[in-house]
This record gives structure tokens, sequence and C-alpha cells, in this order.
């Protein structure tokens, strides 16, 4: 996990220490992935959730009514201690905190993988063992990969995993060709005109 001391960061950091201590993580992660896709598709319950004029027992009265049995205690009980606290608002990157702190503990990479066309089986390990082998210094010891189509990259991939970028796309090698032919047609439009 970015370290940081954002109340999103804090809260992260309490919850980890307690579901990995309890035993729980996985399940934790799981819940939270679950919550945080509800919030992003339904923009209304995280209005809900951060509306002042909206009671706090209210808000906990539907938190259990929604997720009671559905989600582990724990989450219930940190969406609670989230809306007690005045800090609904900062439950989308506590969700994304925590996640990345996950697989920071559990020694996971996790990259995004922009590419032309889906990769098949025989890419995608190839690609893992690359970045495994690459990162295993750094205590890497598996590597999830996030993949996602796109066609105007024209062949080759994009990679992602924090705030690096390795940009090995057709495009972007066309794109350096380009800006290499420029460059030399204008040092020989230079070097005629004197």
């Amino acid at each position: 996990m970015a370290k940081g001391d954002s109340v999103a960061h804090v809260y992260a950091e309490a919850l980890l220490a307690l579901a990995f201590e309890k035993g729980v993580h996985a399940e934790v992660k799981r819940d939270l992935e679950e919550i945080g896709r509800i919030l992003e598709d339904e923009p209304a319950a995280h209005v809900f959730l951060v509306t002042p004029k909206i009671g706090k027992a209210a808000k906990r009265e539907v938190i259990d009514r929604v997720f009671g049995g559905r989600v582990t205690e724990i989450v219930q009980n940190f969406l609670k201690v989230m809306v007690d606290k005045d800090r609904a608002a900062e439950l989308p990157r506590a969700i994304a905190a925590f996640v990345s702190g996950y697989h920071e503990r559990q020694g996971e990479l996790v990259v995004s993988v922009k590419s032309s066309h889906p990769l098949d089986d025989d890419e995608r390990e190839k690609l893992r063992d690359v970045l495994k082998k690459r990162f295993r210094k750094a205590g890497i010891n598996d590597v999830i990969l996030e993949e996602r189509t796109e066609p105007a990259l024209l062949g080759g991939v994009v990679l992602r995993t924090g705030d690096t970028v390795y940009d090995g796309s057709l495009r972007s090698r066309l794109g350096a060709i380009r800006e290499r032919m420029l460059a030399r047609r204008l040092r020989a439009e230079e070097v005629y005109e004197d």
C-alpha cells in the first residue's frame, strides 16, 4: 500500500491488520471489492451514505439490512465505523487502499494489461513469468493480470503497475519511428539550406 497518512489509508491499514489477524483477509477483500462496485454502479448508494441530513442510525440500519449475512461481520462493522466517524466519503479510496495493501502483503503484483486482441493462455503465462522474474527481488511471488482489449493499439501491449507504464504497443513504436524520421528530415533540410 502506498504509504500515507490520509484518512482512507489509515482506515484501510487498520482494517488490513484486523482482517489478517482474524484470517479472513481474502473474504474481506472480496466483500470490499463488491461494495466498491456497488458504490461505483449505484451513485445513489454513495450519496445516501455521505448525506448529512440522513441520520447515522438510519444509515447503520440500512447497512445491517442490506449487508447483514451477505458480507463478513468485519466489513459490516467497518462500514458502520466509516458512517459513525463521518468518513463515508472516503470509502472508495479506503477500499482501493485496502485492496492495494492486500496484494502487497500477499507478495502479488497487479498489472493492468492493454492489448489489441485478447491474450491467449500461452501469451498470458509468458507475460506472467517475465514479470515474476523482473520483480522477484522486490518480493513479488505472483502476478495478477487485469486484462483489457483496445484494438486501437494495433499490436503489442501496454502494461501499467502503480505509476509505471511500459508501452510496447505497435502504435507507440510507429509513433516513435515517425518522430525519428521527422527529426532526420528536419536535420537534412537544415544542412541543405546552408
